[in-house]
């Protein structure tokens, strides 16, 4: 057997056998690298929904806890006052509303006109569009998220709406 047909005979070792293993090695480890990161992406979804609770009724640690997980697997550091702001006050629902408060927009906006559903401090398609549409109105960012402006707008109209 001259060199040629050793070199010949190796390479049909290695693409009948080595290429194979070193593909499925690969495989496995990007099939466990997907289900690390489905298993981080839950451990946020519990974090976000410890961190919309009211923090007086949650143990300080449950907290710090939350935080932490979400600064670990977001990708982007978490500044200390953020930090200190999530473990002080429940997160957002929808942009700046605040569970207790969406019954609360829910009842301006019904009170200008731009909203006929329920009163019951759920979230919904109906409010997303009454939100929008009151943004849209008055010169506002049209995302459907109650940020401290629009909050403040509605407000000023709910006010005015009453007198």
């Amino acid at each position: 057997m001259d060199g040629l047909e050793k070199v010949k005979a190796f390479s049909s070792v290695v693409a009948a056998i080595v290429i194979p293993v070193v593909l499925a090695f690969v495989g496995q480890g990007y099939s466990t690298a997907i289900k690390e990161r489905e298993l981080q992406g839950r451990f946020v979804e519990l974090a976000v929904e410890i961190l919309r609770g009211d923090p007086k009724e949650q143990a300080e640690g449950l907290r710090s806890w939350a935080t932490d997980i979400i600064n670990r697997y977001s990708g982007v550091p978490m500044q200390r006052d953020a930090r200190n702001a999530l473990l002080r006050n429940a997160l957002p629902v929808s942009g700046s509303v605040r569970m207790g408060d969406v019954a609360e927009v829910q009842e301006m906006l019904q009170a200008i006109g731009l909203y006929s559903g329920p009163v019951d401090g759920a979230e919904g398609p109906a409010l997303g569009n009454a939100i929008r549409r009151f943004q849209q109105e008055n010169g506002l960012t049209a995302d459907g998220f109650v940020g401290p402006r629009t909050y403040t707008e509605i407000k000023r109209r709910f006010e005015a709406a009453k007198e």
